[in-house]
């Protein structure tokens, strides 16, 4: 927190987090391959630039630097009608709004994705010109999103071997030309990393996805076996394939992840997510993910190249230093011998028979066996006069592939049906036993390869940890993690277990936040006018943004508590506006002195009236005096368009605090509301030492978070208990700042959720308080005048603050008038004379 006493150890650590806030909340502009989903799609919706607009800077990117300059390589074929789809999309965003963050958002896929309206390859002249007969699962998801596709990328021909296709040739890498970018995904990395569009799509079999990501220094997902469907993607062994999102953002794979999933009717691999999946992933970006994570640092893939080591090291530094614990994980000498050679028994005798079934769905002029293929591949020796030909490294593994045996062979079955189990049951009980919440390692061990080196083995062989995850069928997010001193990109792999795509991408998301290690390639720099504004409109009017504001009570938190335990959530908030001490309890001596405990604190709050107006006895809520509006009614009854909510764990805060419904208080509703847990006894049983009441204050935090940032309501009250529970259990205690902690971690997905409104454009306040102190000899009970009961706190992130709230003389009635100043609503004049606090803002 920005502590009372502003203690100087904390300063540093408050200066990033200021200077981070300020670049997420505040920034007028940013550049083009900087740019996050969520803020191309806030400025898409403030007018700032177009869908079209996008697309053509995008465009160009590929001229300047695909087809000229540095010759990247990446492109196969563009799409025609990318700048027309865009402008019906732009039309469609002005007269019906957007269909998803991704409307208007430009998309490369691997060229072994179907797309009805350009050719599917997969990098081979033997394909070439090849027209599915409509797009793959994906791919539709993508466009009923509103992507819109601007191009088909180069890959390993058939998503195998180095970065190469007799098609498309050698894609090299945009951080250093004489570098692969590696395969098979190499022209999506080197696509996104040169940022010739926000997002693209890959496929992952045993590395295909995360080698690209670290080679070019981006964000990859290999997604749980089954989350994704295969549909429409050229199979390459579809015991380990899937398809999966590649950006420069970890909030930009949350975004399009959530996008793609579902069940495919033609997919039976999808199942296996069914009731597993999520369609909102962006719920889980924490920047707080790794305080209190458990992470396995897999040292079995280091040791290969020291520069590679020395950032994985100093990536373990920056975990540790944002609270999490690691754990040195060892894998046995027969699973590091043995994993490639299961990689292959599998991989090589799938591929003939899958590949057929592909070619069965394209036109008579293909050919329709591996055979086929490989016999044609023999005639072309030379190359052909646009520079497309041979491919010997990956023609010759057709004939291994071919030679490799069948799917009923007994190396086939045993390793199947066998290894693949024991090498699933073993990872899985790596996790149990070091209580893991995800393992670390370096995606490529050593630095990215010459092209002109030798490939590594297939899968990876044991100097990778790679294949694991595609053994296993979990998942493995890949994170930009640092550079070596020949400025090569090195990447973080962090696996889980089957479908924690959630929990890889707050940890994820948290690293890159502290870390922020991606880099513009040098070969690829910004061209001019490239420079995206977030804030007013281009024509120069007046836009004035969507007010909209949260406030969340953290019950029994007294001032020096909050000042003393580490809450970085709240730190972050503060930051941004600022913290000061408040008091409850009214004017002592006075008509207005109230008790300090939970029922005039939540009145005071609400009604800006101190409570004793109210005729509230003991810690009863039984008898508010509803003739005091509290702010909800006002909001409803002035502006009856605004959305509100509450979050709460007792549904007296909404029916009888608030009198939501009630004629007495005048039939005013809320739009949304999350309470009631307490009656839940089942699913939330009552226990002596009230540890339902921690699992309550879960829900309703998870519950705030999902629906502020799926719903935006404009205004929302969020009431979190535990806090005053462990105080009266223990008082003054190492419980009870626990509790604080993790109460902070709670306000942490709220905040989140609203700098993620704020991407889209939105205006928000969020005020943190509490509603007492708490008694100075014990710290158990609370209701008397004593200075530590009356004293409480207020944290905001807004910054226009007046003199009121710096020199701490604001209360807790002063919240109403200035969440209400902030919103723009006057309440009536019958009731603003009754109200007795007055604004700490500084707002025309």
């Amino acid at each position: 927190m920005v502590r009372y006493a502003r203690p100087v150890r904390r300063w540093a650590s408050l200066t990033l987090t200021l200077l981070f806030s300020a670049t997420v909340v505040r920034a007028q502009s940013v550049s083009l391959e900087a740019a996050s989903i969520q803020q191309l799609a806030a400025a898409m919706d403030a007018g700032t630039i177009t869908s079209e607009r996008l697309v053509a800077l995008s465009l160009a990117r590929i001229d300047a630097y695909d087809d000229k300059g540095p010759r990247i390589n990446a492109v196969l074929a563009r799409n025609p009608r990318a700048l027309e789809q865009a402008r019906a999309l732009d039309l469609e965003r002005k007269t019906k709004g957007k269909r998803s963050l991704l409307h208007g958002i430009p998309v490369v896929l691997k060229d072994n994705y179907d797309t009805r309206d350009l050719p599917t390859t997969g990098g081979s002249v033997l394909l070439e010109g090849s027209l599915p007969p409509d797009d793959a699962f994906l791919v539709k998801k993508l466009r009923d999103a509103g992507a819109v596709i601007i191009a088909k990328v180069n890959l390993s021909e058939f998503a195998s071997g180095g970065a190469f296709s007799s098609l498309g040739g050698q894609t090299l890498n945009p951080h250093d030309l004489l570098r692969s970018p590696s395969g098979s995904s190499g022209g999506t990395g080197a696509a996104i990393a040169a940022a010739f569009a926000t997002l693209g799509l890959g496929t992952d079999t045993g590395g295909s996805i995360r080698g690209p990501s670290s080679f070019n220094g981006i964000v990859g997902l290999k997604p749980t076996h089954g989350l994704l469907s295969r549909d429409g993607i050229i199979p390459l062994a579809l015991s380990f394939d899937t398809g999966g999102p590649m950006a420069r953002h970890v909030s930009d794979i949350a975004v399009a992840l959530g996008l793609l999933t579902g069940i495919d009717p033609a997919d039976a691999a999808t199942k296996k997510s069914d009731g597993r999946f999520d369609s909102d992933y962006t719920k889980y970006l924490d920047v707080n993910a790794l305080k209190g994570a458990r992470i396995g640092i897999a040292r079995d893939f280091l040791g290969q190249d020291a520069e590679v080591d020395w950032v994985v090291e100093a990536s373990l530094t920056a975990m540790r230093a944002a609270g999490a614990t690691i754990v040195d994980v060892r894998l046995p000498k027969w699973l590091l011998d043995a994993k490639g050679e299961f990689y292959t028994a599998v991989r090589y005798p799938e591929f003939p028979v899958q590949l057929q079934q592909y070619l069965a769905t394209l036109g008579p002029s293909y050919p329709k066996t591996l055979s086929e293929l490989s016999e044609r591949a023999d005639r072309l020796v030379s190359p052909r006069p646009d520079g497309s030909g041979p491919n010997p490294t990956r023609w010759s593994l057709f004939k291994r592939e071919l030679a490799s045996g069948t799917t009923t062979d007994a190396r086939y079955t045993s390793v199947h049906e066998y290894a693949l189990p024991l090498v699933t049951a073993l990872l899985d009980g790596t996790f149990t036993a070091n209580a893991l919440d995800a393992i670390v390692y370096p995606t490529a061990s050593r630095r990215p390869d010459l092209i002109n080196a030798p490939l590594d083995l297939p899968g990876g062989g044991s100097a990778s940890g790679m294949n694991l995850a595609n053994l296993t069928g979990f998942p493995d997010l890949i994170v930009p993690a640092g550079f070596t001193s020949d400025r090569l990109p090195v990447g973080m792999s962090f696996i889980g277990r089957a479908f924690t795509e959630g929990k890889l991408l707050g940890l994820g998301y948290a690293f890159e936040q502290r870390t922020k290690a991606r880099r513009l390639p040098v070969h690829t720099p910004s061209l001019p006018a490239e420079s995206i504004q977030l804030g007013k409109p281009s024509s120069g009017k007046s836009a004035m943004a969507p007010r909209k504001a949260v406030f969340i009570l953290l019950d029994g938190i007294p001032a020096d508590v909050i000042e003393r335990v580490d809450t970085p959530a709240l730190d972050e908030i503060a930051a941004a506006g600022g913290y000061a001490r408040a008091h409850v309890g009214g004017t002592l001596g006075t008509i207005t002195e109230t008790p300090t405990i939970s029922a005039p604190g939540y009145m005071s709050l609400l009604t800006s009236t101190w409570a004793n107006k109210h005729k509230v006895r003991g810690n009863s809520n039984q008898s508010p005096n509803y003739a005091y509006w509290n702010i909800f009614r006002i909001v409803e009854t002035v502006d009856s368009t605004k959305q509100t909510a509450i979050f709460s764990t007792w549904l007296d805060n909404r029916t009888v605090l608030l009198g939501a419904g009630r004629p007495e208080a005048g039939n005013y509703r809320l739009d949304h509301a999350s309470d009631g847990y307490e009656r839940d006894t089942v699913a939330y049983p009552h226990d002596p030492a009230s540890r339902y009441i921690m699992a309550i204050d879960e829900r309703v935090a998870t519950d705030a978070a999902t629906y502020i940032a799926a719903k935006g309501p404009d205004l929302s009250w969020v009431y979190l208990q535990h806090t005053d529970d462990a105080a009266h259990a223990f008082g003054d205690s190492k419980e009870s700042d626990a509790a604080v902690q993790q109460a902070d971690q709670r306000v942490a997905r709220i905040w989140n959720a609203v700098k993620q409104r704020q991407a889209l454009g939105e205006d928000w306040m969020i005020v943190v308080t509490t509603d007492h102190g708490r008694d100075p000899r014990t710290g158990k009970g609370h209701g008397g005048q004593s200075e530590r009961e009356r004293t409480t706190w207020i944290t905001t992130n807004q910054p226009a603050l007046s003199a009121r709230f710096t020199s701490s003389r604001a209360s807790v009635v002063d919240i109403a008038p200035s969440l209400l100043q902030f919103l723009r609503v006057s309440p009536p004049a019958s009731v603003a004379k009754e109200m007795e606090g007055v604004s700490f803002l500084r707002l025309p």
